[in-house]
């Protein structure tokens, strides 16, 4: 497994393990694509009931609702809680496309998880 692949994996447990995203994120049901630009590897995290249910390789169609790009380095950061999203999106090292109530939510997570919106 990579680096990269266990920091979302450690991600998703903290996040399902935590009752206030839970709540958070009880009816959201986003595919969010990750994308590391240093070693070009591209995961999708599935969202459905409250949870993230699935972290996949490959980005997974073109349907997602949330993309997400920046080094690996910066990636592992901002799921690991080390690194403030908001800053890095503000600063153009994070890269985050999609709805603005999805981008919203996903900022609410990193909140909740670590006291830091991206």
């Amino acid at each position: 497994m990579s680096v990269l692949r266990d920091t979302l994996e450690s991600f998703k447990d903290r996040a399902n393990a935590n009752p206030r995203v839970h709540a958070l994120i009880r009816t959201w049901q986003p595919k969010i694509v990750v994308k590391a630009n240093t070693s070009q590897q591209v995961f999708t995290m599935k969202v459905a009931a409250g949870r993230i249910a699935d972290i996949a390789s490959g980005d997974g169609g073109d349907d997602e609702s949330i993309f997400v790009s920046a080094s690996d380095d910066l990636i592992r950061g901002v799921f690991s809680g080390t690194k403030n999203p908001m800053k890095e999106y503000t600063d153009g090292r994070l890269t985050v496309l999609g709805d603005e109530a999805d981008k919203i939510k996903l900022d609410a997570i990193c909140l909740v998880l670590w006291g830091k919106g991206s």
